[in-house]
């Protein structure tokens, strides 16, 4: 079975073998990925994930199934949605930089500020760990600027000159907002719903094939869902590009609720 040297525990092998009771469906894949059955693993997730189940491990053994078909569009998008479930799964992101590195340089979520920070940050951390970071800064640079003032308060009475500008606790104070703002843009970013181009694809004018075509989407660029209708997905690229595109050419990576 071939590896990447890079990054071999990314793609030698299933995330987790099959736990007691699990459902037969999603044991059988796990097996058929071990035993190099690429073609019946990847129908044993697809079932299985249609009948409702969806976790990180799940989505990252079907991803890695689906790259050993070839199928790079649908795995990113599978990579990215186990990512989304879960940003501490080192091999689901390991994997997806090696996938990409590997599509056509159009499929970037760094064409934007926005994608940039999201793809490179945002997507690896949970919100929890940003307000865990956001507090701790609070409190510290809180600790910091109550002593300055209490020892302001004390030459004042002493008839003292004031003491030095706190620079520490300016500073915890500036990582404070910085951390407390990346909270609310992650909090911002689980509500938001993406997608990966799983195929390449017209974007169009309107939700028809007979709408004019804009340009074309390669497998596994990213996008944002702005609706959904008979089919087809109204999307909005990096850029800020709006079209359609038909729906069974996407995978949604994001949100808790399937749209499609």
């Amino acid at each position: 079975m071939f590896c990447f040297t890079l990054s071999a525990s990314a793609f030698c092998g299933a995330v987790a073998t099959p736990q007691p009771g699990a459902v037969p469906s999603y044991a059988d894949a796990i097996r058929a990925y071990q035993e190099n059955h690429y073609d019946d693993a990847f129908a044993s997730f697809q079932k299985y994930f249609n009948a409702g189940h969806d976790f990180a491990a799940l989505d990252y053994n079907w991803g890695l199934t689906a790259y050993k078909l070839k199928k790079n569009g649908l795995a990113a998008g599978l990579l990215r949605r186990a990512l989304y479930l879960n940003p501490d799964l080192r091999q689901a992101s390991q994997a997806l930089s090696i996938i990409l590195s590997g599509l056509p340089h159009a499929w970037s979520d760094n064409s934007s500020l926005w994608g940039a920070l999201r793809s490179q940050f945002l997507d690896k951390v949970t919100l929890n760990q940003l307000l865990l970071l956001a507090w701790v800064l609070f409190c510290f640079a809180g600790f910091f600027l109550i002593r300055h003032f209490a020892k302001r308060r004390q030459a004042h009475r002493e008839q003292q000159g004031p003491p030095p500008f706190p620079v520490l606790a300016a500073a915890l104070g500036v990582l404070f907002f910085i951390s407390f703002s990346l909270a609310v843009a992650k909090a911002f970013t689980l509500r938001e719903i993406c997608a990966t181009v799983i195929a390449p694809t017209a974007l169009r004018t309107g939700p028809s094939a007979q709408d004019n075509p804009i340009f074309d989407l390669l497998e596994g660029y990213s996008v944002s869902v702005q609706s959904v209708q008979n089919g087809w997905v109204q999307v909005v690229l990096g850029s800020g590009q709006i079209g359609w595109v038909p729906a069974q050419a996407l995978f949604q990576n994001t949100g808790r609720r399937l749209l499609w």
